[in-house]
């Protein structure tokens, strides 16, 4: 394998989006030190990624038995890597670690295996608490993600901050880790936990989409590695225009915060449309204080505001796709053109195969 630094990035955008790119898919088991075990050969390799889903990021396949490998071993990670060959080179990128649930089948009198992929999020997904987690008044609440985190994986990147809890909480035995995780993570205005490419547990601050930059461009010019089957969509219909959230805890004061789109260059805000759409939730024990609901309830609002332009597209399949990548997609033709937020991917990987890019428009409100 030659390291991706050997090149630089403009090389390497330029020969995965040439019409005579060569690219293959190669499949790495390693136990739980990252250390190599074997090759596998999958036939039919599929990775799926949505922001929607607790454990975000899934693969299916099916590999022909290897000897002297259990594959039902607990401790056994599959990694997918998308390789380009470049020059005399081969340039490799990972594509998830996943932990592994196979199931024998035979085919065509060959044994193999079915396999389900699962990222490392579901271990926390996996885990219940045994005893109550409380949460003191004045703790840091990223030391107390960092702290539940850490416990379950060895690599970790949780962006710190100096906000505490301005009130106790509490979850009671048998409370799921990974709900716990995410309600700390969503009240103080964190993305849920993700995993990206290499199996690193990520906990960030989230960002407003206006003000995101660029991680990739899908452009329709002389290098597009778009292809047909696009499809854009609109659903203002129901699209709130006024958000109301209230915390629930007999330990916090009551507070109650609402965010009103009334800007009136939004199409979706209370002058455009004439009328008030409410959208009223009351909010969980992860929220950290009063004083942080107000960006909490905006967050919301700009989130199911986003979710009413829809576009789905395909392309070549494109390492470098994460949690909510923030695309900028130009595809005249169509008269696309704009920031996207990408929040659901598939990339299929046999031969020939496309990826899925499940996207929301970036709109102001």
């Amino acid at each position: 394998m030659i390291e991706q630094g050997r090149y630089s990035e403009a090389q390497l955008l330029a020969a995965l989006r040439s019409s005579a790119r060569d690219v293959f898919y190669e499949y790495t088991l390693v136990d739980r030190q990252n250390k190599t075990i074997e090759k596998l050969d999958i036939i039919d390799g599929k990775i799926t990624f949505d922001s929607s889903f607790p454990v975000m990021r899934t693969f299916t396949g099916t590999v022909h038995r290897v000897k002297g490998i259990n594959l039902y071993s607990v401790d056994y990670r599959l990694v997918p890597w998308l390789c380009l060959n470049i020059g005399n080179d081969t340039v490799k990128w990972p594509l998830g670690k996943f932990l592994i649930n196979p199931s024998e089948n035979n085919m065509d009198g060959y044994k193999t295996y079915s396999i389900a992929g699962y990222d490392l999020g579901k271990i926390a997904d996996m885990y219940y608490e045994d005893s109550r987690y409380f949460v003191e008044t004045g703790t840091i609440c990223t030391t107390n993600i960092s702290e539940l985190v850490s416990e379950l994986y060895d690599y970790t990147d949780i962006t710190p901050n100096i906000l505490a809890r301005n009130y106790a909480n509490e979850w009671p035995i048998g409370s799921n880790r990974l709900d716990i995780i995410n309600q700390m993570s969503e009240g103080i205005g964190y993305n849920p936990l993700w995993f990206n490419e290499v199996g690193c547990a990520m906990v960030k601050e989230y960002i407003n989409p206006d003000i995101r930059p660029i991680d990739i461009v899908y452009s329709a010019n002389e290098q597009s590695i778009i292809t047909d089957g696009i499809t854009r969509s609109t659903g203002m219909f129901e699209v709130p225009n006024k958000f109301v959230r209230w915390i629930e805890n007999t330990d916090a004061p009551y507070v109650v915060s609402t965010y009103v789109n009334d800007s009136p260059s939004s199409p979706y805000s209370t002058v455009s449309r004439g009328r008030v759409i409410v959208d009223a939730e009351s909010i969980d024990d992860g929220v950290a204080d009063a004083e942080h609901i107000d960006d909490y309830v905006r967050q919301i609002a700009v989130e199911r505001t986003m979710a009413a332009e829809y576009l789905t597209f395909t392309s070549l399949n494109m390492p470098g796709h994460n949690f909510k990548n923030c695309l900028l997609i130009d595809i005249p033709q169509y008269s696309i053109h704009g920031k996207y937020i990408e929040f659901a991917w598939e990339m299929d990987l046999s031969t020939n195969g496309l990826m899925m890019h499940r996207c929301n428009k970036v709109v102001e409100i």
